[in-house]
């Protein structure tokens, strides 16, 4: 027959084992509820944001009505080069390039090249910072070239793109987003 310690030391054993498994099986339960209510207030957050960007997408509010015609984008560039002392003559140019539409929404970006000859890296620098401060211009291309007959290494001829956006409805024929 069965010794009684022996008995008594494995149904201790198996209540201890037991009593582990349960304990682990509530904590893992407690784990998954928890991820599953932080699951659920993600998902309506997600679909809170989802609601607020497609409301956005027809908020003309949501894009400046900037229109920057050549002439008024031209004086907003001169306007920077006078604050930041340089020489008007150095512009060389102010090229508008096609628009393009964001993504399939409703921002159009409109693109302008300027060129400089023969300028001062910090005399570009302020006034690129002057001409993107307030967010309404973007900077998005750089091109820095050393002048062919310049001797003085300080002066660089420049390249730069700026770009605004605007609020345009899709047209009908359009693909919507």
């Amino acid at each position: 027959m069965t010794n009684p310690k022996r008995m008594v030391l494995s149904a201790v054993t198996l209540a201890l084992a037991l009593l582990l498994t349960v304990a682990w099986a509530s904590a893992w339960m407690l784990d998954q509820r928890a991820n599953s209510l932080q699951s659920a207030s993600d998902l309506r957050e997600s679909r809170q944001l989802a609601t607020a960007i497609l409301a956005l997408q027809t908020d003309p509010n949501t894009a400046k009505r900037i229109n920057f015609d050549g002439a008024a984008l031209a004086q907003r560039v001169e306007s920077a080069a006078q604050a930041a002392g340089m020489n008007l003559a150095t512009l060389e140019g102010l090229y508008p390039q096609p628009s393009r539409r964001h993504q399939q929404s409703s921002l159009v970006e409109y693109p302008t090249i300027l060129t400089w000859r023969s300028v001062e890296l910090a005399q570009l620098l302020m006034v690129l910072y002057d001409l993107s401060e307030d967010g309404e211009l973007t900077l998005s291309e750089l091109r820095l070239r050393t002048p062919h007959a310049q001797s003085d290494l300080r002066l660089w001829d420049v390249e730069v793109t700026v770009s605004y956006r605007a609020f345009e409805p899709l047209s009908p024929s359009e693909p919507q987003p």
